[in-house]
């Protein structure tokens, strides 16, 4: 038995199962609503660290990023999906 299938037991054991439809839309929302609140969260402290002491720091470096990582994914499974 491979480390993937002892995983895929343990999880099963816990109430975990593949998602139909339903969870799957639920667990979108839920993820897009944890984006916005960590961009958000981000730009205010990059704009905090940019007023108080004229300086981007790591929040512009892990604002910048993300973005960056949302739009390439979006754009790369856009393509992908065909739409």
């Amino acid at each position: 038995m491979t480390t993937w299938q002892r995983l895929g037991l343990f999880f099963g054991k816990l109430g975990f199962d593949k998602g139909d439809e339903r969870s799957v839309l639920i667990v979108t929302y839920a993820v897009r609503i944890a984006w916005i609140f960590i961009t958000v969260a981000l730009m205010i402290w990059m704009l905090y660290d940019v007023i108080w002491f004229r300086s981007l720091g790591y929040p512009a470096v892990f604002f910048f990023s993300s973005q960056a990582v949302f739009w390439l994914a979006m754009l790369y499974y856009q393509r992908k999906m065909g739409s």
